[in-house]
């Protein structure tokens, strides 16, 4: 189970940081006789990386209890979303965002605790 997790997550990450990157360059285009989509290979590579992280979110809903899973691994994507913004694309860490991944990761603890 630790191990899909770990693979959601490097998958999900993924996409999310390639959207990120060719984003910018994304143009849709509505007119009466056409409609025209351009998205960079970047994007394209992002989608492949968030299909691929569904269908490990599947079986890994499968295997366990939504209940616990849902807040646990989401609450992770959150704190390296916020790590992968620094590291990748040079944001800046400000005091209520560092807040809030202390009361992210106090939660999981809460959600560990007596857990059979």
């Amino acid at each position: 189970m630790i191990l899909k997790i770990i693979l959601y997550l490097i998958c999900t990450l993924t996409g999310l940081f390639l959207f990120k990157s060719g984003g910018g360059s994304i143009q849709l285009g509505l007119s009466l006789s056409e409609i025209s989509f351009h998205i960079p290979v970047k994007s394209l590579i992002g989608i492949l990386f968030y299909g691929c992280s569904f269908l490990i979110w599947l079986t890994i809903l499968k295997d366990g209890q939504i209940s616990y899973l849902f807040p646990v691994v989401n609450s992770l994507v959150a704190i390296f979303t916020v790590i992968g913004g620094i590291v990748f694309f040079n944001e800046h860490l400000t005091g209520l965002q560092l807040v809030g991944i202390g009361v992210i990761i106090a939660g999981i603890f809460i959600l560990n605790i007596n857990r059979n």
